[in-house]
């Protein structure tokens, strides 16, 4: 024992602690007193969890669920409630409500929600359940139309293909799809207890909602949240693109790519809680992507709350202000580089305003216009302007008609106005001029064919639709009033024919009703129609020769000239000075017959 002692004191001195600071003190006590607290805890809610529906525990449901979603939240049923070792809720009978709606916004049949207390005490994300059964939530809430999935929770294997992750599936409005899932990693505890996290990081998604599918990605990096879009598929066509989400000083900066037929773009966009600011700027954009893309823009807006509004009620921009850029660096036609686009969007002050940028193209010519809808007093006021000079419409014809060899320049000035609630009564109300002058040119007949095929053949059935004809001048002038344009005059001059024609074109129903009378030249054209009737759909009207002729009414020599005074701008604003080639064709001014004493 005495050879023994010795070491032994020395093993101590080597191996004694230094004292503990203050603070590891006050840590070392502060997790004591959290695990006393939570066995404690823990040991209570079990004693309370075997009574059931014991009223503490629907009490502590309630308030659980009305914190977490803002709302008046009622509990049917409590099956169990636990915080130790897992945070525990599973429920009956759930109804979400505000205060002084009715009926409820959402009502659960069931829900289960469990994880780990340490896990959520160190602010892991990882899940043990999360279960809802039959979900209602009430039409203009998230979506249009009411959204009743039968079942939305974590599975091991719900996913596609057998993938782990978050499904949900059931009906959107009367008829329409709902299916989702976003994958999650699964681990199982050798006690055989699940753990569930979202996977954000590298994450795959796939959503069906109404006529909306859209499928993806997920890449979460620090600071940002990024979304990779396979596939936004929707009646009108399919999109793809990508999304970063990154917070910023009082709001989110979104940074993305997406693509849509021929045309691609990027958007550079900040986004706080009353205002949008950035640029939406493409690559190209091809004139045939805008109605697909528009039909998607149609279809995102209405799977909106708002969607279901009242159609009647008057226009309003909300209180969130934008200012946007909209830059198209080439703008593209089958193929064809049509020119450019720069245009400035804004929403303020219950207005809306955008500009055409005068170093804007197209088609070969300047283009410059302005349109403003100003919702500030009702009903709402529309005005537009539009102006395209030295507009080259032999691009055109070649890119959409084949046309080759068309050579020729015209002008376009627009002007528009109107009164209006909605949408429709502004179209019906629509006030204003449409001008459209051409000078010379060279063309095939058959160019000359505006609503498609038929009309040359209509009017000069003999005339070979390959014969080369020169086109002196083109004035066409449409006067606006409630919705209805009126053509007066439409005048054309080529080196064969001479074509003056009258009628409407009705806006809101998109129909026209218009009849050109030819005359020709040329002793040849021995089998020129009186007159030629354009009716139907504007786009697809039908075409036939018709017995109403405007030489009757207009006289042979008054056919072949315009008189000024039905125009609805001014020669001088026309550019219709003695240089211009349809100058030849503007009727002179009465001359007036001095009195006699």
């Amino acid at each position: 024992m005495v050879l023994l002692d010795p070491p032994r004191e020395k093993n101590r001195k080597d191996t004694a602690r230094k004292p503990l600071t203050k603070g590891q003190k006050r840590r070392r006590l502060a997790v004591r007193i959290v695990l006393v607290f939570a066995v404690l805890v823990g040991l209570s809610l079990g004693v309370l969890a075997s009574l059931a529906d014991h009223p503490a525990l629907k009490e502590g449901a309630r308030s659980f669920l009305s914190a977490a979603t803002g709302m008046n939240v009622s509990v049917e049923s409590v099956e169990r409630i636990a915080i130790f070792p897992v945070l525990e809720m599973k429920v009956t009978g759930v109804r979400f409500e505000k205060e002084g709606e009715k009926p409820p916004v959402a009502t659960m049949k069931s829900f289960h929600f469990s994880m780990n207390f340490w896990d959520r005490f160190l602010s892991r994300t990882r899940l043990n359940t999360l279960e809802a059964e039959d979900l209602h939530i009430r039409a203009g809430v998230l979506t249009a139309h009411a959204i009743d999935a039968a079942f939305a929770g974590l599975r091991p294997e719900g996913g596609p293909d057998g993938k782990t992750g978050l499904v949900w599936n059931g009906r959107y409005g009367p008829d329409g799809a709902l299916e989702g899932f976003f994958s999650a990693h699964h681990t199982k505890t050798p006690e055989g207890r699940d753990f569930y996290d979202l996977d954000t990081k590298n994450g795959t998604f796939r959503i069906k909602i109404g006529l909306l599918e859209a499928t993806g990605k997920t890449d979460k990096k620090p600071g940002a949240l990024g979304v990779t879009i396979d596939k936004l598929t929707t009646p009108a066509g399919t999109a793809t693109g990508s999304l970063s989400i990154s917070s910023i000083k009082g709001g989110q900066a979104l940074d993305g790519t997406f693509s849509f037929g021929e045309s691609k773009g990027k958007t550079n966009l900040t986004v706080s809680e009353d205002a949008w600011r950035g640029t939406l700027r493409f690559a190209v954009l091809d004139l045939a992507d805008i109605a697909g893309m528009t039909g998607i823009y149609d279809t995102l807006a209405a799977l909106s709350p708002a969607a279901n509004s009242d159609p009647d009620a008057p226009f309003s921009f909300g209180t969130t202000d934008i200012s946007l850029t909209i830059r198209a660096d080439r703008l593209q036609g089958n193929g064809a580089d049509l020119g450019k686009l720069v245009m400035p969007v804004s929403i303020a002050d219950n207005k809306f305003q955008a500009t055409i940028k005068e170093d804007s193209r197209f088609s070969g010519g300047k283009v410059a216009g302005a349109l403003s809808l100003n919702a500030q007093e009702q009903p709402a006021r529309l005005d537009g302007r539009l102006t395209l000079t030295g507009w080259e419409y032999g691009q055109l014809m070649k890119a959409y008609q084949g046309h080759d060899n068309v050579k020729g320049t015209a002008d376009l000035k627009l002007k528009l106005g109107a009164n209006g609630k909605t949408a429709a009564t502004l179209v019906q109300a629509l006030d204003g001029e449409a001008v459209l002058i051409a000078g010379s040119g060279e063309m095939q007949s058959t160019a000359l064919n505006i609503w498609g095929r038929g009309v040359v053949n209509a009017m000069l059935p003999s005339l070979d639709p390959k014969a080369a004809t020169t086109l002196n001048c083109v004035i066409a002038d449409f006067k606006i009033a409630d919705g209805v344009a009126t053509a007066d005059p439409f005048f054309l001059d080529t080196g064969r024919v001479t074509v003056r024609g009258e009628g409407t074109v009705d806006l809101p129903a998109g129909q026209i009703d218009m009849v050109l009378t030819p005359k020709g030249k040329e002793i040849a054209i021995l089998d020129i129609s009186p007159a030629v009737s354009i009716a139907g759909p504007v786009f697809t009207p039908k075409i036939k020769p018709t017995t109403s002729s405007l030489l009757k009414k207009l006289g042979g020599a008054a056919l072949g000239l315009v008189n000024p005074a039905f125009l609805a701008f001014s020669l001088t604003d026309l550019g219709l000075t003695e240089s211009h080639p349809c100058h030849a064709f503007i009727a002179p001014p009465p001359t007036e017959t001095p009195e006699t004493p």
